[in-house]
């Protein structure tokens, strides 16, 4: 496995990125990648299952379908 970083404060380093995943995925490599976001974003709606279990406590909340998972994790801050 390699791995490598693009930082930078401009929205364009997102377009690299994808030209970049692009390229290496048309020459036949395997590709990840994680992007930051702002901290209240959250892929989950109130009333769904998921939300419910996170809002129970669960640490880690997957979801998943027969071509996609996503896995959430919390975050939390301060003692336990």
């Amino acid at each position: 496995m390699r791995v490598f970083g693009i930082v930078g404060g401009c929205a364009s380093k997102s377009l690299v990125v994808q030209r970049l995943v692009a390229e290496l995925s048309a020459r036949g490599l395997r590709t990840s990648t994680i992007k930051r976001t702002h901290d209240d974003v959250d892929l989950d709606r109130p009333g769904t299952g998921s939300w419910g279990q996170r809002q129970a406590g669960a640490e880690e909340v997957m979801l998943a379908s027969g071509t996609r998972q996503v896995l959430m994790r919390e975050t939390r801050v301060g003692p336990r």
